[in-house]
């Protein structure tokens, strides 16, 4: 039998704090954002309830290989996400897509979802650099 979670002020402010950002940010910083309005907050209820929340399908896991796991709450609109080499920003994009390619890896495999991660440079460097380089 699944246990039933209590609702939680923290956890709902976690929520909340991810909704409303578009930054996809990491634990310590969705830790700075809480602690605000819950100065007692531990990190370790941070990671806690992002795992529950995750575990609930209300916010996904964006991981873009800089050593730090990054949120997203962006749920109810499919997308995929850019990682500017330059500044570090993790951008949403337009959904790219990819379902011939996903229908036509192997009859071996059954896909049942993706995460599609570009690398690259965000609006504000594509502009800022391309004069210098």
């Amino acid at each position: 039998m699944e246990k039933k979670l209590k609702n939680s002020d923290r956890r709902n402010a976690i929520l909340q704090v991810l909704e409303n950002t578009t930054c996809h940010p990491s634990a310590n910083w969705i830790y700075e954002q809480v602690k605000e309005m819950y100065p007692d907050l531990g990190l370790a209820t941070v990671y806690r309830n992002l795992k529950i929340l995750l575990q609930q399908k209300k916010i996904f896991l964006v991981e873009v290989g800089d050593g730090l796991d990054h949120y997203d709450a962006n749920i109810h609109i499919p997308h995929d996400h850019i990682y500017c080499k330059k500044c570090g920003a993790i951008c949403d994009v337009e959904s790219i897509p990819i379902g011939e390619l996903v229908e036509n890896v192997s009859d071996d495999v059954s896909v049942e979802s993706y995460n599609l991660i570009l690398f690259g440079k965000c609006k504000e460097c594509k502009h800022k650099f391309a004069v210098n380089e």
